[in-house]
């Protein structure tokens, strides 16, 4: 019985080590649309250079935790919460540099607001459906602050 549940929590493991991975990995092609988005808009002058100032702090910010998120998953570990806490750090940043885009875009107006699928995706993914239920009202909520 105790070699059964052991089997069980390894793989639960196994599988949350390597969504979490591959995750981290796709959203370094998230982040590279928002720095060709911001390459676009700089050559045909669309915004102001302070909002593409802005929009690249935005870009590093992000790159710089999914690159932490990437480099801590990507080693094997024995504990489920390490990766739920990953998981968690992603959706944050996830929904944090969706509040960015859509006030930097027009708020209401803005099409930015399409990017908070991206973090109640994340969370369907790793972890349960109260996160998930979480993660929505949490991005609904920072949506009306914003």
């Amino acid at each position: 019985m105790v070699n059964i549940m052991q089997k069980t929590t390894s793989s639960k493991i196994s599988s949350l080590h390597s969504v979490v991975n591959k995750i981290s990995k796709v959203h370094f092609l998230y982040i590279i649309t928002f720095a060709v988005q911001i390459i676009i808009y700089a050559a045909w002058k669309l915004i102001t250079p302070e909002a593409i100032r802005l929009r690249w702090y935005m870009v590093l910010s992000l790159l710089v935790v999914n690159t932490l998120v990437w480099y801590i998953a990507r080693i094997k570990s024995s504990s489920t919460q390490k990766y739920k806490f990953l998981a968690i750090i992603l959706i944050i940043a996830d929904i944090a540099a969706a509040s960015f885009s859509v006030y930097t875009q027009r708020g209401m107006a803005s099409r930015a607001v399409a990017l908070f699928i991206v973090p109640l995706i994340v969370s369907a993914f790793l972890l349960s459906r109260a996160a998930l239920y979480f993660t929505a009202c949490l991005c609904a909520v920072t949506y009306s602050i914003t």
